[in-house]
């Protein structure tokens, strides 16, 4: 068969990196909502066999070749289980739709150890900032009010939301996170009427008169080398990936995002 994996661009195993994690962190948090776990593996395996064909099993020696090249066929395997026995497991499992309690907790067990697999040998193929980032970050402008950085961090379960903070007309301003604590401080420091006052506030003022404290983000540029972040020692916690003069934001980083 062809080696449609030497053909894999960037982008492409960017998207499927992408494909697979969101998956696999939808069926981490439920087990029972484990098919776009599945669908993403037939997706891929679809891609590396070169067109749509009946099921999983149809792309298994395309998967397993795939992992094989990029010398990944035993990382996060469950213990005692080759690449081959693993990939059969979730075939057979995926042909069994009645998975519920401790049944759907094993199949989520194994399609998640082939997905890392599938996840370390694409992440092979990226070296940019660009290709680990998490895309589409929601921020604020200087005019929303308090209440609205509020609901979007309950709404998204967000710990930070980033406000790029503009002085002088024309200045292209720099980047701030109001992080979580700093909400929770401004919310319960004074009275109901206080914190209702508080949370009408407009962001750009509150930060000036020190409201709420805003903490400087750590930006990095979206066509970095991921090694440089790294040997730089760069990246230690949230940082803002940043794309071209303007320094507009495309994505956020963390250390988690690229294990």
């Amino acid at each position: 068969m062809p080696d449609v994996s030497q053909a894999l661009t960037p982008e492409e195993a960017t998207g499927f990196l992408r494909m697979f994690r969101r998956a696999r962190e939808r069926a981490v948090a439920d087990a029972e909502d484990f098919h776009e776990l599945i669908f993403a593996t037939e997706r891929f395996g679809a891609y590396l066999h070169g067109k749509t064909a009946r099921g999983l099993g149809d792309y298994a020696q395309d998967i397993i070749a795939f992992a094989v090249s990029a010398n990944r066929a035993g990382n996060a395997a469950p213990a005692g289980l080759s690449l081959g026995e693993l990939m059969k497991l979730v075939q057979v499992a995926r042909n069994d739709y009645m998975h519920q309690g401790a049944r759907a907790r094993h199949l989520v067990r194994d399609a998640v150890g082939l997905a890392l697999i599938l996840e370390d040998a694409l992440m092979d193929k990226l070296g940019k900032v660009r290709h680990f980032m998490a895309p589409d970050v929601t921020s604020v402008q200087g005019w929303e009010p308090l209440s609205r950085v509020r609901q979007l961090m309950l709404q998204n379960g967000f710990s930070y939301i980033p406000y790029r903070e503009v002085g002088r007309p024309g200045d292209r301003g720099s980047w701030k996170l109001i992080s979580e604590s700093a909400m929770a401080r401004g919310i319960h420091r004074g009275s109901k009427k206080d914190k209702q006052s508080f949370l009408d506030k407009q962001v750009q003022i509150a930060v000036r008169d020190g409201s709420i404290e805003a903490e400087k983000a750590n930006t990095v540029n979206a066509e970095a080398p991921v090694l440089s972040l790294v040997d730089a020692h760069r990246l230690t916690g949230l940082a803002l990936v940043v794309d071209g003069e303007e320094e507009n934001i495309v994505g956020v980083i963390t250390p988690f995002d690229l294990i």
